[in-house]
């Protein structure tokens, strides 16, 4: 339960400290509305949570530590869905 509260925190409440006029916080939360059923499935898949929690504890501008969060994870397909629909609405 700690961390889907801590994967809530990023996707929700965290972003908002990434963009003064608040728009990337806005896309996240469109986001987590346009995805809520691969995000679900994610939260029942601990593997998914850690994936999704790792890249939303890289800086933005962290381009490898991205790549090797989300290299990691290539063969959870709860995670490549929820990424997959993040991509789509994003």
């Amino acid at each position: 339960m700690a961390v889907t509260a801590q994967l809530l925190f990023f996707l929700v409440a965290g972003v908002t400290t990434f963009s003064a006029d608040g728009s990337f916080a806005m896309n996240c939360l469109d986001m987590v509305q346009e995805c809520d059923d691969e995000l679900l499935a994610c939260f029942g898949d601990p593997d998914c949570i850690e994936a999704i929690v790792c890249v939303a504890s890289c800086d933005l501008d962290d381009a490898e530590c991205i790549f090797s969060c989300a290299m990691s994870n290539l063969e959870n397909e709860n995670y490549l869905n929820f990424m997959q629909c993040a991509a789509d609405t994003g």
